[in-house]
Order: structure tokens, then sequence, then C-alpha cells
């Protein structure tokens, strides 16, 4: 990394970590965080342990992904061909395999 890239991807986190407490307020947010999806990742890894859990293309060419944490947090993650990548939606909760239960099951 360049004294020039690693300069902006501290301005950034410094910036991040300022003003967004958690991912979810990151999303809350009126104008969603953006950077380098590279800046996205690192730092949902680094601070929130966030690690990818679902990934998919919209139909407009986006490519969206679930970065979710072991403790139940989950941010969603939308990012263009040309590297550009912002946080869109953040909550915790997350449950893996998770399923409605059939009237069957609900009344056992």
């Amino acid at each position: 990394m360049t004294a020039k890239g690693g300069r902006r991807l501290g301005c950034f986190l410094a910036i991040a970590m300022t003003f967004i407490a958690t991912p979810a307020a990151a999303a809350r947010a009126s104008n969603p965080v953006c950077g380098p999806r590279q800046v996205i990742v690192d730092f949902l890894s680094e601070q929130f342990q966030e690690k990818p859990e679902a990934i998919g293309v919209s139909k407009n060419g986006l490519v969206l992904e679930i970065y979710v944490s072991t403790s139940g947090t989950w941010t969603i993650v939308m990012s263009s061909p040309k590297g550009t990548a912002c946080m869109v939606d953040a909550g915790h909760g997350w449950m893996r395999n998770w399923t409605v239960p059939t009237p069957n099951e609900r009344r056992a």
C-alpha cells in the first residue's frame, strides 16, 4: 500500500469510527457510508468481526453482500463493479438456517 493509500484508509476509518458506533448506525444515517469495497470489508471484519454470509447480484448489476458476526450482528453492503461499496442496512439477531415452524410443529 502506498503512503497516500495508507493515509486515505486511516482517514476513512477515523471518520467512520467518529460517526459510527455500530454498523446499524451507519446504515440508519441519511447518507449511507460508502468507500472502496475492501476498506468497508476490512472495517466490518476488524471492528465488528463480521464475515461474508451471502452474496448475490441485483438486476441492475450491483453486488449485494451480507456480512454476519457470531454474535448475530449483520450488515448489508452493495458494491458497484467499479469497486465502490456502501453499507445500506444493518442490525442484530441474525439466524442461520431458520425455518418457519409448520402448523404441527407449532402445536407441539
